[in-house]
């Protein structure tokens, strides 16, 4: 009898021990669909409602427009013109959450953005770099820290369609007086004639990070062209934010005589998405490349990208 009962009292310490455990396990793992849709942009009010394009640093109010659309009525065209604009060399806009505050992509988490661009017929490269979707970075005054290039960024500088990415783990870029950054990743792709006059869909899987747990994906209409696991972000205490719409590298109105004067960037279907279980298909805009035509770890991987250490 004391044999029997000191064995169910161990059986009873074991099951509640087990009980403890699986309920701690059942905590810790993530809800089975964990999907948030962050923001969406379609453009089918007919307004720029939601979009900050009077923030701060967005220069120019972009417009809505009928002439150049991916999908519905309407879509987002930014415009600028070096000698005549109110400002020269940008045309921006940034999605806006409760507050009229942009949103920031948090550290360590899963992201997906999709938007679609078009480039005009007319539409001119030039020699100078161009940004038409970016993570803005936010520096740490407090330490001293300076503006410095984003994070993240789709630019067509020098006519070519190329993803730039930059990191840092020091929390002050500037800790020495001069910028020194931890490294840089450049992809290119293609030339931009190759894709005037068409839309092009882009979906991009972030997890900004300035530790080895960073990722980035970028697909071009169903093409995986970036894969790189490692670090992407700056160590700043607030994380980055998105803009989209036109930036250019002209120092000033009477700038770039070989430069045209005026550039012109379509965006429609902006969507973002965040969560471990988003996925390509998620984020792929109407009557874009169906996931049976894309995965997310095709048998040939794009070319290497240009990655460097330090900056």
């Amino acid at each position: 009898m004391f044999i029997t009962t000191r064995i169910a009292s161990s059986v009873s310490r074991t099951l509640v021990g087990l009980i403890t455990f699986v309920g701690i396990l059942h905590m810790s793992i993530p809800p089975a669909n964990a999907k948030e849709l962050v923001y969406a942009y379609d453009f089918e009010s007919g307004t720029l409602e939601g979009l900050g394009y009077n923030h701060a640093g967005n220069g120019n109010a972009p417009s809505i427009t009928s002439s150049n659309v991916r999908h519905g009525k309407y879509a987002m065209k930014s415009y600028v013109n070096r000698t005549t604009s109110e400002y020269f060399n940008r045309t921006e806009a940034t999605p806006l959450i409760s507050g009229g505050v942009g949103y920031h992509f948090a550290y360590s988490e899963d992201y997906w953005v999709g938007f679609s661009t078009f480039l005009p017929h007319d539409y001119k490269e030039s020699d100078v770099w161009e940004l038409i979707a970016q993570w803005h970075a936010v520096n740490d005054t407090n330490l001293g820290e300076a503006r410095r290039p984003p994070p993240l960024a789709l630019e067509t500088s020098r006519g070519i369609w190329t993803i730039v990415s930059r990191w840092d783990s020091k929390a002050n870029t500037f800790l020495n007086g001069a910028a020194k950054y931890g490294g840089k990743m450049r992809r290119d792709i293609n030339p931009v004639a190759d894709d005037k006059g068409r839309w092009v869909d882009w979906v991009f899987h972030v997890k900004f990070s300035w530790k080895s747990d960073g990722v980035l994906q970028v697909w071009k209409s169903g093409e995986l062209v970036v894969d790189h696991n490692g670090p992407n972000a700056y160590n700043d205490k607030t994380p980055p934010y998105f803009k989209m719409g036109v930036y250019l590298g002209w120092p000033n109105r009477q700038c770039c005589a070989n430069v045209p004067t005026e550039k012109a960037v379509f965006h429609d279907e902006l969507r973002v998405m965040r969560g471990s279980d988003v996925t390509y298909e998620d984020m792929a805009p109407p009557g874009g490349t169906s996931k049976s035509k894309v995965a997310p770890s095709p048998p040939s991987p794009p070319s290497p990208p240009s990655i460097s250490t330090t900056e």
